[in-house]
């Protein structure tokens, strides 16, 4: 059961840090686009 639940916590914390790197990825692209289109 221990294995089982370390598995599911390490499982949960890798799509955590996925998402909030995705999020942070897609915000500095999108930010960096923004910045582009009005200063040309």
């Amino acid at each position: 059961i221990a294995m089982n639940g370390l598995e599911v916590g390490i499982a949960f914390i890798q799509a955590y840090i996925f998402t909030v790197l995705s999020c942070v990825y897609l915000g500095d692209a999108v930010t960096l686009h923004g910045h582009s289109e009005h200063a040309h």
